[in-house]
C-alpha cells in the first residue's frame, strides 16, 4: 500500500513538473515563433555573381533523393563562386547555394543553363537564400548558353534529364 501511494505521488510529481515546465517554456519570450521580417531595400544588395548553375534534384539524387527530374522537370539553383557589390567582393557569398526568386527574367536560369557557368546581376537576399534575377549571361557553350532551352544535346533521349 505504502508503495502504491509512492509511486502515484512519484507520477504527480513528475507530471506537475512537466506542466510547469511547458507552461514556462512557452511564457519565455525565445520560444515564440516570431515571422522572418520582410526583406528591406537595406537588406538586400546589388549584385554580380557568377556560379554554377545546378538543378537541386539531380544533386540531392546522387545522394540518394527520389528525385526525378526527367518527369518532374529541373529545379535550378546557383552555386555562388565570386559575388560583388559596387566593385566589392561579397566573401561571405562564397560557396552558398542561391534559389532563384521566379520572375520572368530569372526563367532562363530557372528551367535551362543546366549545369552551366552563368553570370547573374541583380538583387541578393542573403537572410532568404534568394537572388532575384535583373539580366543573366550563359557562359556555357554558345549553341546551349542563351536558349534558355533545358534540352541536353549530349543525351537527345532524355531531354530533361542526362540518366
Amino acid at each position: 500500500m505504502i508503495k502504491s501511494l509512492m509511486s502515484k505521488s512519484m507520477m504527480a510529481c513528475v507530471l506537475g513538473l512537466a506542466l510547469v515546465g511547458s507552461a514556462l517554456a512557452q511564457a519565455h519570450p525565445d520560444h515564440s515563433m516570431k515571422a522572418k521580417p520582410k526583406p528591406s531595400a537595406s537588406q538586400s544588395k546589388s549584385v554580380t555573381i557568377t556560379g554554377q548553375n545546378f538543378c537541386v534534384g539531380c544533386a540531392l539524387k546522387g545522394d540518394g533523393a527520389d528525385a526525378d527530374c526527367s518527369k518532374n522537370g529541373h529545379h535550378h539553383a546557383l552555386k555562388v563562386d565570386v559575388a560583388t557589390s559596387e566593385g566589392e567582393k561579397l566573401s561571405k557569398l562564397t560557396g552558398a547555394v542561391l534559389h532563384y526568386l521566379s520572375t520572368a527574367k530569372a526563367q532562363p536560369a530557372i528551367t535551362g543553363h543546366h549545369e552551366e557557368k552563368i553570370t547573374v546581376k541583380g538583387r541578393v537576399y542573403p537572410e532568404y537564400g534568394v537572388v532575384e534575377v535583373q539580366s543573366l549571361m550563359g557562359m556555357g557553350s554558345p549553341e546551349r548558353s542563351g536558349s534558355g532551352s533545358s534540352e541536353h544535346p549530349e543525351h537527345p533521349e532524355h531531354p530533361e534529364h542526362p540518366e
